[in-house]
């Protein structure tokens, strides 16, 4: 997933779905501008489609690690309906 929008609208918008993931050289842009501003990005990027499924083999190999090792906690959820959740749960408690 992508996010399109800029500045403060990030915190409002949703991501976008991809079809596929994209491919960025983070040494050569670090802050991945060129698949917008730059004229090559996409014959550079088709060129370089290979590195997809050998960086799903490596990402499957993470994901399985959780099995032997799984997460501790849930990561941080910050949307309204969890927070409220946690408030009926906290009065609930007293």
């Amino acid at each position: 997933m992508i996010q399109e929008a800029h500045g403060f609208d990030v915190w409002k918008n949703p991501y976008t779905p991809l079809a596929w993931p994209s491919v960025v050289d983070l040494r050569a842009d670090p802050f991945e501008r060129a698949m917008h501003e730059s004229i090559g990005w996409g014959l550079w990027s088709t060129k370089r489609m290979y590195t997809i499924s050998a960086a799903a083999i490596i990402a499957q190999n993470f994901l399985k690690t959780f099995v032997e090792f799984p997460p501790r906690q849930e990561p941080g959820n910050f949307n309204v309906n969890s927070m409220l959740e946690k408030m009926k749960s906290a009065r609930g408690a007293k």
